[in-house]
């Protein structure tokens, strides 16, 4: 089986909207594809295709009416520019696979594109020569003409084709005047001494007016000498244009006072991270401000410590929330119109709960003293600040909840740290019949579906995969991949995903009963 007819398999088992993420496909091919289907370089080329725009261009030309032969052309003429290559042929070929796997371009049109020959470069790739640099021409002449491709070997040029600049009345500036040429029959030697004479007899001049007037301004005194007065008294040090005691910048003895670290203050200028952010705190102090931010304090409390950061710029605050902000194991996320929180724990770190305010530019920071720490603990302190960002307690996306709302009640499930690399969010709920369902939310299509995998993998393993492992509500569209395997060798699990809410969901039933498992699935309100 050859590769374009491997990827339409790849879009029959996964749904063809794999396509559409350039992670997200690598993440497919890797796993669908046998060693040595592929090699290394058709796999970027592919991806590349769908990340560069390239394939979903040359669908929209072919749904616009365009035949797919010169679809496939302009594709992949604009991949092979977009990557800067030369290998048109081979990125017309990746263009007609991906067509190929959808449905859209034909075998023929891919066999055809995969056996052309590499084209030529066009003439702007072609290198430059390397002849020698042609003669200076006069300056009476006009400046020589160089091609773009020979520009950068003249730069001894450039001072010469620039035309020199004189001051004139006024501060304009503008051009000199040609030099005058010799006449018919007059010597260049003769015309340079007749213009010398005169510039030394000026010279001369202007030397003897300059002595007569610093000999008048020193025998004078001059007007501009300050005066001594009694206050100004050279052996003392001191003038009256000398620097003066006392602080310069408006504080007190010239020392820069630091932030008010009083709690009351410090309630006032955080007050957009929550109405009492100091409740619980035992001491602040300022903390070392790092580049762009303007502030920072560091407050402790009995179990940890509090960290205040207020930003120079939006971006600054947003660096410093990616920095906090992650989808490994053990976080917990949620948005809200005034920021963000999260919260991070794990059994061998200290956990920590980040919140922060875009209007106000700053930024909570609480870290539990020891890994003995548990994350409730400061979700405890958060909860008495006051603060406009609710801690994530509830499912809270809105696409995750219509996805499960048809197996179970959302507001019977609770929020928990992520178990599952990728996540965005994850909930344990209860359902019927001593069954417990795990809900998540991924970031991105190749997280989903690199959780997929892994429990299509158990499913073969333990012998229940499905064939094809799809599920759908009645005959409507695909929905996503289902697959059955069992937890801990005694419980029977069932996982099933929906792949445009990149949310999955995993029922664990208490035996080995997949037949029970199965029906509450299909009918889980009965």
């Amino acid at each position: 089986m050859e590769l374009h007819e491997n990827l339409y398999e790849l879009g029959l088992s996964f749904g063809r909207d794999v396509f559409d993420d350039a992670d997200g496909l690598r993440a497919a091919l890797d796993d669908f594809l046998d060693e040595g289907a592929a090699s290394t370089g058709d796999i970027n080329l592919l991806v590349d295709a769908v990340r560069l725009g390239s394939f979903q261009w040359m669908l929209t030309t072919i749904d616009s009416g365009a035949e797919p032969s010169r679809a496939i052309e302009s594709a992949g003429d604009l991949l092979a520019r977009d990557r800067g290559s030369a290998d048109v042929a081979g990125s017309r070929w990746a263009v007609a696979v991906l067509g190929f796997a959808v449905g859209r371009v034909t075998d023929t049109d891919v066999r055809r594109y995969r056996t052309q020959g590499a084209v030529p470069p066009p003439p702007s790739q072609v290198p430059p020569p390397t002849s020698p640099v042609p003669p200076m021409m006069s300056p009476a002449g006009p400046p020589p003409t160089a091609p773009p491709a020979m520009a950068t070997f003249m730069p001894q040029q450039m001072p010469q084709q620039m035309p020199q600049q004189m001051p004139q009345p006024g501060g304009q500036w503008s051009s000199p005047p040609p030099p005058a040429q010799p006449g018919p029959g007059t010597g260049g030697g003769k015309a340079k001494g007749k213009g010398l004479l005169p510039l030394l007899i000026g010279a001369g001049i202007g030397l003897v007016i300059l002595a007569v007037v610093f000999g008048v301004l020193r025998f004078t005194g001059g007007d501009d000498e300050p005066r001594v007065g009694p206050d100004d008294d050279p052996s003392s040090g001191r003038t009256s244009d000398g620097p003066t005691d006392g602080p310069t910048d408006g504080t007190t003895d010239g020392v820069t006072e630091g932030p008010d670290l009083a709690f009351d203050a410090i309630n006032q200028r955080y007050s957009a991270l929550g109405t009492r952010v100091t409740t619980g705190q035992s001491d602040c102090v300022e903390g070392a401000a790092l580049s762009g931010q303007a502030e920072a304090i560091s407050c402790t409390f009995p179990r940890g410590t509090l960290e205040l950061t207020t930003y120079d710029t939006l971006d600054e605050l947003q660096a410093a929330r990616s920095r906090a902000v992650n989808t490994d194991v053990g976080g917990r996320y949620a948005e809200g119109s005034f920021g963000v929180i999260f919260s991070f724990d794990t059994e061998s770190t200290s956990p920590t709960l980040y919140w922060d305010s875009e209007g106000s530019l700053q930024s909570g920071l609480y870290e539990g003293g020891s890994a003995d720490v548990e994350v409730d603990e400061l979700e405890q302190v958060y909860g008495s600040v006051g603060s406009f960002v609710d801690y994530p307690s509830r499912m809270s996306d809105p696409d995750l909840i219509d996805f499960a709302q048809f197996w179970l009640r959302p507001n019977q499930c609770d929020r928990i740290q992520t178990l599952s690399p990728g996540e965005l969010e994850e909930s344990r709920c209860k359902a019927r019949r001593q069954i417990v369902v795990y809900v998540a939310k991924m970031a991105s299509k190749k997280d989903l579906i690199d959780y997929r995998q892994v429990r299509l993998r158990d499913s073969r393993r333990d012998g229940l995969i499905l064939s094809p492992p799809d599920w759908m509500f009645g005959t409507g569209a695909v929905e996503g991949r289902v697959a059955d395997s069992y937890a801990d060798g005694d419980r029977v699990l069932r996982y099933w995903d929906q792949t445009a809410c990149l949310c999955y969901m995993e029922a664990y039933y208490p035996t080995n009963d997949q037949d029970a498992l199965i029906a509450w699935w299909e009918s889980p309100k009965q």
